[in-house]
């Protein structure tokens, strides 16, 4: 775009730039990157009038995700705006030459003007119109159509989850999530001055030229879009906003380096400086802070430990369930993809009843425990200390009770972990074999983890659990011995062992 509009530099910017976004980089693996890529072609190529183009890259954005609906609208907007601007004449020859006709002194104009008629409908640029949205027609409604027929609902059913989450108390709306993103890279001394050119390239685009006011103009419909419709703040909303950010400080940039010459400010010797020359000296070190900042962004970038986490999990309950078991999560994704089950989503993405209670005033706790109820799920993953009611819920512990022998004080107590996973006939677990997080967050580190190993139990493990000296593992281990009756070592580890033998189940806990 930013060559389109015949700015270089700020081409070159928005290349350095914006693959090293941190925003875009956490979106990696779904599908923003390349719904990004899709609507910026669109814009692109509405801009240049290529309507054909454009017509397709829409059409494929909104099979990508259906928002892309904003994308279709500004650019419908942006095309009647150029096309009504332009003239829609013909001058036609006169039918008197211009020798007769009377003029007012030599080179005026004739007083009769010259007779006019309106264009053909197709000479307008009309027809081409026709074409794009045939063409994007023929690309969208039959999906459309046939998920209507199949689903329902035209749209995705995730829709309405999310409206559902996003009137929760403890949910953010999009645009407070917007505005604590700004905040958080504007409290950042290495983004101040990617900032102050975005904010100048935005104002200097929307007073030079109308070629670029649809991309900035759909950023704004796109924030307006997702404000009105209410839903939660999650942060890949925020990613297709990265392209009209980045061009706006590419745009911010090469008006710093077009400034025009004025009275030099500084004096050196003989010659002296002026704004253009210190401009020109400065903005190569403005990029290269901002490719620093960015570099350092993507260095320090957080790693989330779910997903590994998730990941394991997926892969156990594919190893060790049967194909028709249903796993019930609170964040199916990553556990649907790796476990190939079918899946139950406590979040109500998936069963559009679970997104009715959340709609209704329920909280994530109270749907958690209709859903486990109503669906009946095999298999329950949960993160440790989420949805308590699953774990202190009478009902659920009196059969997690009954199922494992004790009593459903002990069943209630080992219910606090950093995961579960419980089998169920009924609602009623066969196994909720639970490990305490808070002992392996005393003896080992701030951020316990755990992994689920073979059979119905749970193997914990922390970032040093496995190495601990012979001695600390069975300190640890004494202090579980009787809630969570594991078997203590033969002798103590030794470099080279396979520790994961001193977590495994006893028979007494597999025996009920």
């Amino acid at each position: 775009m930013a060559r389109h509009w015949g700015q270089p530099l700020a081409a070159w910017v928005v290349l350095l730039l914006y693959p090293l976004t941190p925003l875009l980089l956490l979106t990696l693996g779904a599908e923003s990157a390349f719904y990004n890529a899709l609507i910026y072609a669109g814009l692109l190529a509405c801009m240049q009038r290529q309507l054909r183009w454009m017509a397709l890259w829409l059409g494929l954005a909104t099979l990508t995700r259906a928002d892309a609906l904003v994308a279709v609208i500004a650019c419908g907007v942006y095309f009647l705006g150029v096309r009504s601007q332009e003239s829609g004449v013909r001058r036609l020859r006169p039918l008197i030459p211009q020798s007769l006709l009377p003029l007012r002194e030599k080179g005026s104009t004739p007083d009769c003007p010259l007779p006019e008629a309106p264009l053909p409908f197709r000479e307008r640029g009309w027809g081409e119109g026709q074409n794009a949205i045939l063409i994007y027609a023929v690309l969208v409604l039959p999906w459309f159509v046939f998920a209507w027929w199949y689903f329902g609902t035209a749209f995705p059913v995730t829709l309405a989850a999310k409206q559902a989450q996003g009137a929760l108390p403890e949910s953010r709306s999009f645009l407070a999530g917007l505005a604590l993103e700004v905040q958080r890279y504007a409290l950042l001394p290495q983004y101040w001055a990617a900032l102050v050119l975005a904010a100048l390239g935005a104002l200097g685009a929307l007073r030079t030229s109308a070629r670029r006011w649809l991309l900035f103009g759909w950023a704004l419909a796109y924030i307006a879009a997702y404000t009105a419709l209410g839903v939660s703040a999650y942060f890949w909303y925020y990613a297709p906003l990265v392209g009209p950010l980045v061009s706006a400080v590419g745009l911010g940039t090469q008006h710093v380096a077009r400034l025009p010459r004025e009275r030099s400010l500084f004096h050196l010797g003989r010659g002296g400086w002026g704004v253009r020359d210190w401009a020109r000296h400065a903005t190569p070190l403005l990029v290269v802070v901002m490719l620093a900042a960015q570099v350092h962004a993507v260095l320090t970038l957080p790693r989330d430990g779910r997903l590994a986490l998730y990941r394991e999990t997926g892969l156990w309950l594919r190893a060790n369930t049967a194909p028709e078991a249903t796993v019930a999560a609170l964040e199916v994704g990553i556990i649907g993809y790796y476990s190939q089950r079918p899946m139950i989503d406590f979040a109500g993405l998936i069963q559009p009843a679970v997104a009715a209670q959340i709609a209704d005033g329920a909280s994530y706790d109270a749907a958690a425990r209709w859903a486990t109820l109503h669906y009946t799920p095999d298999y329950i993953v949960l993160a440790g200390g989420s949805l308590p009611s699953l774990h202190s819920d009478t009902q659920i512990s009196a059969a997690c009770a009954r199922r494992r022998g004790s009593p459903p004080s002990t069943a209630r107590n080992q219910c606090l972990s950093s995961l579960v996973i419980g089998q169920s006939e009924h609602y009623e677990p066969q196994y909720l074999v639970c490990t305490d997080a808070g002992v392996a967050r005393r003896f080992s580190c701030a951020r316990p983890r755990t992994r689920p190993g073979c059979g119905a139990h749970l193997l914990p493990r922390c970032c040093r659990c496995y190495r601990l000296p012979g001695r600390t593992l069975r300190r640890l281990l004494a202090a579980q011995r009787r809630s969570a009756r594991l078997r203590l070592p033969d002798r103590p580890a030794r470099r080279g062992d396979d520790h994961r033998q001193y977590y495994t189940a006893s028979p007494a806990m597999d025996g009920a």
